[in-house]
């Protein structure tokens, strides 16, 4: 079983009704849906093994609710059940939204992510396609940094991964890689009528010569497209494509 699964489900949108903060609706319809006890234990831990956006894609003209899983448990009691609706109602809007058409479009494990990630790329590129944040100090942080990237990322590996990565020693190397370019946007992000502030858009950073750190930024960066960067990726933010 792969428990890294990414799921995505394509969404009529006939009245032009949705936005990508409707991750939050869409995401409490889904808590709805699925077994009582586990939507009730998944309230109680700090890092979720899932997480879930909404985006619109411009070449396929549609918009599409991309969900993933981090562990077995996740998997089979969130994702499975997803991938079998044929609709979804979310009572914010007081409609129900039709499911088009559904792809199970990644699967593996941490196992192979490690393994396949390369050691040998002078330059990462990372893009940001749902509404991204940090909270820094109790406060909002509206510029990431690579600290703040890849250090909510390496939280959550180890918080599922078997392969546990040296977070004392990585998060000193954070602090040395270096954002050579950027495109972003400011974006507010509502939940439940408070708008965090955020950013969507591409990154690139310039990677170091050292082959070991850079096969474990590489690996984290592939990760990122199924644990999502940031704050609130189980409610629609933090949404990723690695380019």
């Amino acid at each position: 079983m792969n428990p890294l699964t990414i799921l995505e489900l394509q969404i009529a949108d006939e009245f032009e009704e949705i936005n990508q903060s409707m991750g939050s609706v869409f995401h409490g319809a889904l808590m709805g849906l699925i077994d009582t006890r586990y939507a009730e234990y998944l309230h109680t831990i700090n890092t979720r093994p899932y997480s879930q956006h909404l985006y619109y894609d411009k070449q396929r003209q549609g918009w599409f609710w991309h969900l993933s899983s981090m562990d077995e448990d996740a998997l089979m009691m969130l994702l499975a059940p997803a991938s079998e609706l044929n609709s979804i109602y979310i009572r914010h809007k007081h409609r129900r939204f039709q499911i088009i058409n559904r792809e199970v479009v990644a699967q593996t494990t941490f196992e192979e992510l490690l393994d396949n990630s390369m050691d040998e790329n002078e330059y990462l590129k990372i893009r940001l396609i749902s509404p991204t944040g940090f909270k820094s100090n109790g406060q909002y942080v509206i510029y990431p940094t690579p600290r703040l990237i890849f250090g909510s990322l390496l939280n959550k590996w180890n918080a599922f991964s078997k392969i546990q990565f040296d977070a004392a020693n990585l998060m000193e190397k954070f602090e040395k890689l270096h954002i050579s370019g950027y495109n972003l946007q400011m974006h507010s992000f509502g939940v439940e009528g408070v708008w965090i502030p955020s950013f969507k858009g591409d990154l690139e950073l310039s990677l170091p010569k050292d082959k070991d750190f850079m096969k474990v930024i590489n690996t984290l960066a592939m990760f990122s497209n199924f644990s999502g960067i940031g704050i609130k990726c189980a409610l629609g933010m933090g949404g990723v494509k690695t380019i």
